[in-house]
């Protein structure tokens, strides 16, 4: 491997990285938010967290993308 190509790659993983982390983001403290909500309500169900997440996400990228 050449010292281009590794620049390449490293170029490439920052950019990977600049657009996954925001969603991630989103998604990790709203998962955080839910699953303490459900562990002090006492909810077991199990598609809360996975709407919930899903819309956040879906919000974010809505920024994101400017609309």
């Amino acid at each position: 491997m050449t010292s281009d190509i590794a620049v390449t790659l490293t170029g490439a993983l920052s950019i990977c990285l600049t657009l996954v982390l925001p969603p991630l983001g989103a998604a990790l403290i709203s998962g955080l938010f839910v699953a303490v909500l459900q562990a002090a309500t006492q909810i077991q169900d199990q598609t809360l967290p996975q709407t919930v997440k899903l819309l956040v996400v879906v919000a974010v990228f809505a920024m994101l993308a400017g609309a």
